[in-house]
């Protein structure tokens, strides 16, 4: 799966690939950062992906942990079929705010890793920059986060407690959110996981390409 790093805006680079990362929020709100050229080209996905990601919490109780307020947490991706393309959300941080000393970029790009390598149709994926916007995380340490994520990725490393095809998830990234998240509910980590439909790997083996 090789990968091209580009100096390149979205809004040229999104018309040829057939996949699209937003480094979201928790709350699936893309009306910031990277997100606002995704909109400007296509539909905004909120009401979509909200949608899904509601029915899935609504029927695997407590599989983010003990918080009331439907989210998609720090550490989690989910992918959803939008229009011409695929859409997966990697959440970089739970609401807009700053994250520099977290490893949330990691976090974020293993899980669209473990996303794409479970679907053989995917060819080309465009993935913003993680956490160097409202993130505010230096470009160099992102890209150490990213090229980390990726050879844990290539050796096999997984820490997922659910794993799925449309949803993955490692608990690990929430407990490093910044403190004014420490102990609430978000933080919280889930009792047990139901129906995780673990599938196998789909081999890397198949001209996908990965865009950064």
């Amino acid at each position: 799966m090789p990968c091209v790093f580009r100096n390149a805006s979205i809004l040229d680079c999104a018309p040829e690939c057939d996949t699209l990362v937003s480094a979201s929020n928790s709350r699936l709100c893309f009306d910031g950062g990277s997100d606002l050229d995704y909109t400007t080209l296509f539909d905004d996905p909120h009401d979509a992906m909200y949608a899904k990601l509601k029915s899935f919490w609504d029927s695997h109780n407590k599989v983010f942990g003990e918080c009331s307020a439907v989210h998609l947490p720090v550490g989690a991706a989910m992918i959803h079929d939008y229009g011409t393309h695929k859409f997966i959300a990697a959440p970089t941080m739970i609401l807009p705010q700053p994250v520099p000393d977290t490893e949330n970029a990691y976090f974020a790009f293993k899980a669209v890793l473990e996303l794409v390598e479970r679907d053989s149709t995917i060819q080309d994926v465009l993935v913003p920059g993680l956490c160097t916007g409202i993130g505010r995380m230096n470009i160099a340490k992102s890209a150490e986060q990213i090229l980390k994520a990726w050879m844990d990725h290539e050796a096999g490393v997984r820490n997922d407690v659910l794993s799925r095809k449309d949803f993955v998830y490692d608990p690990r990234a929430m407990q490093q959110q910044p403190d004014v998240y420490m102990n609430t509910m978000y933080t919280q980590a889930c009792e047990f996981v139901t129906n995780t439909d673990l599938l196998p790997v789909v081999s890397a083996e198949t001209g996908s390409k990965l865009w950064y």
